[in-house]
């Protein structure tokens, strides 16, 4: 093992019970228990066997929200930072209209990014969070931007393309998924970093990258780069979500008259009514409240076939 290895992790390595677990791993199906591994000690047995087989994906499933976060805070110290991502649930169900929740739709979109991206083999979640119905689309590594000092992205197709991952255009940044345009300047708050950046443009070229404090509007050290993630896993390239659109519509069109022979006629208007808001807002700003609910539409799914979940994208030897 190496040197730099957390003393824990180290020790955990030596044990006859770990070694027994490493030569027996279970398969699909299978389980197996590691006895005395409790507290803090399951979640270093956990970075032990991250330690072991650093290229099978592993995910360690909580049983609360708040016990996800202290179990992946613990893998940070343990493994080092950025080595496992959250993977955390919702806050709300699909049916509740609560506004979406800007971090922990972030979050969703790193940890999907860095699990497809092959930058991580360790999540942490919950049984929720694993079978929640989550779209996650194929362009996601398209959506993802790096924003570099020197290149000539323009200024107004930034903005454009900001706009498309879902963040929303205000006259002062003050939170994740915001950007505002300042002349010649665009601060933008993205998740990863405690403040936002402001980027500098000379022409269509860009010309400067820095760190803003949002309290005082001053700018703080340069950077050379800087990622930019969309703001939800439901983010749709727009050709796709048009698609998605005319799918519902002709569903829509079909349901309702089904209802209205029944006598089902108020039915029949909330139905119209609440799908034609989601669509009108699906078409402005891309995305809508309860937008799971039209997964089948933006995966391109059969009717009758089970929605997508995190599982659908976990390799099928994830421990």
């Amino acid at each position: 093992m190496s040197g730099s290895l957390h003393p824990i992790v180290q020790a955990l390595g030596t044990c006859p019970g770990f070694h027994q677990l490493c030569q027996a791993l279970p398969d699909r199906g299978e389980r197996r228990v590691l006895s005395g591994a409790i507290g803090s000690a399951a979640t270093a047995s956990v970075a032990a066997l991250h330690h072991h087989f650093p290229t099978r994906l592993l995910v360690v499933v909580a049983p609360s929200p708040q016990r996800a976060i202290e179990i992946e805070v613990d893998l940070e110290l343990l493994l080092g930072e950025g080595t496992s991502f959250l993977f955390p649930q919702r806050e709300a169900r699909p049916y509740e209209s609560s506004e979406p929740h800007l971090e922990i739709g972030a979050l969703r979109v790193e940890a999907v990014e860095a699990l497809l991206g092959g930058r991580t083999r360790l999540l942490v979640t919950t049984l929720r969070a694993l079978q929640e119905r989550a779209p996650i689309p194929a362009e996601l590594a398209d959506l993802r931007m790096s924003l570099r000092v020197g290149d000539e992205v323009g200024f107004q197709n930034l903005i454009e393309d900001l706009t498309e991952r879902g963040f929303e255009r205000v006259p002062i940044v003050e939170e994740v998924g915001q950007f505002a345009v300042r002349g010649g300047l665009l601060d933008i708050f993205s998740f990863g970093t405690p403040e936002p950046i402001r980027v500098e443009f000379w022409g269509d070229e860009i010309e400067s990258i820095r760190r803003l404090d949002p309290v005082r509007g001053k700018a703080l050290e340069q950077l050379e780069r800087h990622p930019v993630y969309p703001n939800s896993h439901h983010v749709t390239p727009r050709a796709t979500l048009l698609r998605a659109v005319a799918s519902i519509k002709s569903e829509l069109d079909r349901h309702i008259p089904e209802l209205e022979s029944a006598g089902k006629l108020l039915e029949a208007q909330r139905l119209r009514q609440r799908t034609s808001f989601d669509i009108e807002m699906l078409e402005q700003v891309g995305y809508c409240h309860g937008i799971e609910n039209y997964s089948r539409h933006l995966t391109g799914r059969s009717p009758g076939e089970a929605p997508p979940t995190l599982m659908d994208y976990l390799p099928a030897d994830t421990l």
